[in-house]
């Protein structure tokens, strides 16, 4: 009995160290969590959107809080008309990917998101592995919107307001980067000076237009100040000239290893294998070397 009783005691103390072992690992970072990226498949009021709704550009009622290691920030999405990224003048708007309103409107190529073929069909989704859900962030369209906004006129931004915990990395996607269009994607400290930046030119400039229909181009900013803002401007519309936003990653940069559930049960499992074993060594000890 006493003998029994021993074997016990190990046996949860074997588990104990195993515990401690996994959590002490995860919270160095050794296992990353899980990224949050925020596809606008839903509201900031966790609500599936209607088509052509207005994202508000007030924190509150616009924006997403994003958990991660630094802490909880805000976001808020929205157009800079006047120069100063602090204020939004204009609203971004929900766009449903699966129908063709905006086509049937102006029967045109040039409108801010995927197009279908023939030009009065529904979105095609043309990534690897369909990763455009069916709801995308657009520039405003339509008198209803307050008229057209040109991405490519003077002092028009798109632009992502932080608050709270800031973050040094971020990462996200312009839609339907084509037809010799070329962006500005420019990360911004709380001083409203640049602390990075890229340009995306379109896959499909110059010798093949088109060639990033239905596609997603990435931008990416990895370890650098703490950002406050990021700012987009168009520099060139060539033949192109809508503004489509997606998944987008307020606190990693692009490629982050993000781990799926059953990496926490393979944890789990290790460290019960492992106590199996230390169990048998300590029964075995006296008849072999473990």
């Amino acid at each position: 009995m006493l003998n029994f009783r021993n074997n016990i005691k190990y046996y949860i103390k074997s588990i104990s160290e195993f515990s401690l072992i996994a959590l002490f690992t995860t919270s160095l970072g050794v296992f990353p969590t899980q990224a949050q990226i925020i596809n606008f498949e839903t509201t900031p009021s966790s609500l599936t959107p209607i088509d052509n709704e207005v994202l508000s550009n007030i924190v509150g009622t616009g924006s997403y809080d994003i958990v991660f290691p630094g802490g909880i920030t805000t976001v808020l999405f929205g157009f800079d008309t006047d120069g100063d990224v602090a204020t939004l003048e204009r609203t971004a708007h929900f766009e449903d990917r699966t129908n063709a309103d905006f086509m049937n409107v102006f029967n045109t190529s040039q409108i801010a998101y995927t197009i279908g073929k023939p030009v009065t069909s529904a979105d095609t989704d043309l990534s690897n592995g369909s990763i455009g859900g069916n709801w995308l962030i657009r520039s405003p369209r339509t008198d209803a919107e307050d008229g057209t906004l040109d991405l490519f006129g003077t002092d028009n931004y798109f632009v992502v307001q932080y608050s709270g915990d800031l973050p040094n990395s971020a990462s996200g996607q312009l839609w339907d980067l084509d037809n010799d269009e070329i962006y500005l994607i420019e990360a911004l400290n709380a001083s409203q000076t640049v602390i990075g930046s890229q340009t995306l030119i379109s896959a499909g400039s110059g010798e093949n237009p088109g060639t990033a229909n239905g596609k997603e181009t990435l931008f990416s900013f990895n370890e650098i100040e703490p950002i406050s803002f990021i700012r987009i401007t168009g520099l060139q519309k060539g033949t192109g000239g809508g503004f489509a936003f997606d998944n987008f990653n307020a606190t990693e940069p692009a490629n982050e290893t993000i781990p799926e559930p059953s990496s926490l049960l393979g944890l789990f499992v290790i460290g019960i294998l492992g106590v199996g074993s230390a169990f048998k060594c300590r029964k075995e000890h006296n008849k072999s070397t473990c």
